[in-house]
């Protein structure tokens, strides 16, 4: 988990995130990482974007330390350094 917050915050620092939910599916993510206290209304627009997405539960979503309950990850080397890190 530590490494995914470290790649969150680089992501953070070279301007290649987006936090909530409309602004990281309007701004072309190339994965969404959202906590599972997430609306179903808001699950199933993540779902419907076809853009990956990570599903976290809500105590390891709280661990990478952001308020929103949805990150985008604009840039596709860091979303595939988190995806690897996952598991997914």
């Amino acid at each position: 988990m530590e490494k995914i917050k470290a790649y969150i915050g680089f992501a953070k620092k070279s301007g290649n995130i987006a936090f909530g939910i409309d602004n990281a599916l309007s701004k072309k993510s190339k994965l969404i990482l959202y906590s599972s206290e997430l609306s179903d209304n808001s699950k199933n627009k993540i779902k419907n974007s076809k853009i990956e997405n990570i599903e976290f539960d809500k105590d390891e979503f709280n661990k990478l330390g952001e308020s929103a309950l949805v990150i985008g990850i604009l840039d596709k080397s860091l979303s595939n350094a988190i995806k690897n890190n996952k598991g997914v």
